[in-house]
């Protein structure tokens, strides 16, 4: 990595560390830093597995699904270090398909939230994956097609919201300008992988 990509990366980590609230007590900066360093190249990233989260709230093994739980979405779940990040106010690994887009309209908009999930893009996008960067091998853990539908549904409900100020930030116009251009590489990244999938497919035995 180039000195100028190493210092940008930096003070965006730092810029992320500086919008974390203050609801638990974190280990020291130099020890979260430490647990970043290592998912960058973890197996499995910031994940312990694959899980399916079910509507009713259960959480199930990859291969069980939600059947009889209501239905459920499927991608990786936070390890322990991931959580209590969190849960200290670090929103890491974040899930577009977790969000509605509710959360960030309204008077009671969190936009601090979603500056910290924009900013992970933005490192995620100029650090060669950053914490997500050895995920794309871990078949499962981020599912292209549910990304791009929780992606849009933030895109549409910001610019919304955008449509009814008067002066909409510079920070949150440029942003979603940049979710838009995500959910266009989730798109275009899931086609090929549909392809492929549809050229292998056996027909199933009745």
């Amino acid at each position: 990595m180039s000195h100028h990509r190493m210092r940008i990366c930096v003070i965006g980590t730092l810029l992320l560390a500086s919008a974390v609230g203050s609801a638990l007590a974190l280990p020291p900066p130099a020890t979260l830093h430490e647990w970043i360093e290592e998912m960058k190249t973890a197996p499995r990233g910031p994940f312990e597995g694959i899980r399916w989260f079910c509507e009713d709230g259960s959480v199930r093994p990859a291969r069980a699904g939600c059947s009889g739980h209501g239905g459920g979405i499927q991608h990786g779940e936070w390890t322990a270090r991931v959580k209590e990040m969190r849960d200290g106010g670090y929103l890491i690994a974040n899930f577009f398909v977790d969000l509605d887009g509710s959360q960030f309209t309204g008077a009671g908009a969190d936009l601090g939230d979603l500056k910290q999930i924009l900013l992970e893009r933005f490192l995620v996008g100029f650090d060669e994956g950053w914490i997500l960067r050895v995920v794309q091998n871990y078949r499962g853990a981020m599912q292209a097609e549910d990304e791009e539908h929780g992606a849009g549904r933030v895109l549409e409900a910001r610019r919304s919201h955008v449509r009814r100020c008067e002066a909409p930030r510079f920070l949150l116009g440029h942003a979603l300008f940049s979710l838009e251009a995500r959910v266009a590489r989730c798109r275009d990244a899931a086609r090929p992988a549909e392809s492929a999938a549809i050229a292998t497919a056996r027909p199933v035995a009745p």
